[in-house]
């Protein structure tokens, strides 16, 4: 058991705090670190039950958010996840209601509201789902050229090497 937990800065406690790299320590030896971790597991499970929580595809692949230069996925990795990140769902989340008695109506109400704010955004988003493709069409051809690009110098650095050794 870890009598240590870090919680975001602006949360007190009556422990011993010190504050370290954007987070502040508290030392209380009534915080099971351990017993919380599992509470948040369960309240995790039981929010994907009942669909109040959805995971992000993105993280569940562990997607390092580093800058372009720093990151530690291949080019054909981070063309996937543009791939992934560029389509747009027009149809959105599904429409429901955890509440049983007034359940029926705030269904209704969502579907309305959702039929006619759609009318007016879906051409745009028809739009910017075309442009994505297109860009991604780009980028992928534009990758398959660097790396026949890429190949072809190699062959000649080869050559050259061969020829400089003669």
């Amino acid at each position: 058991m870890s009598d240590v937990a870090a919680v975001p800065v602006g949360v007190s406690d009556s422990g011993v705090m010190s504050l370290r790299s954007g987070s502040i320590e508290i030392r209380d030896t009534a915080i099971n670190v351990e017993d919380l971790m599992t509470r948040i597991r369960t309240n995790i499970e039981e929010r994907k039950k009942s669909r109040h929580f959805r995971e992000d595809v993105l993280l569940a692949q562990g997607v390092d958010f580093l800058p372009p230069g720093q990151s530690s996925k291949s080019g054909a990795d981070r063309l996937a996840l543009l791939v992934y990140a560029a389509r747009l769902d027009l149809e959105g989340e599904p429409i429901a209601s955890h509440r049983t008695f007034f359940g029926f109506a705030i269904k209704w109400a969502k579907r309305f509201a959702r039929f006619w704010t759609r009318k007016y955004t879906d051409g745009v988003f028809s739009q910017q789902n075309h442009f994505n493709s297109e860009v991604i069409a780009t980028l992928s051809e534009l990758t398959k050229r660097l790396e026949q690009l890429e190949a072809e110098n190699r062959e000649l650095r080869e050559q050259l090497d061969a020829l400089s050794r003669r």
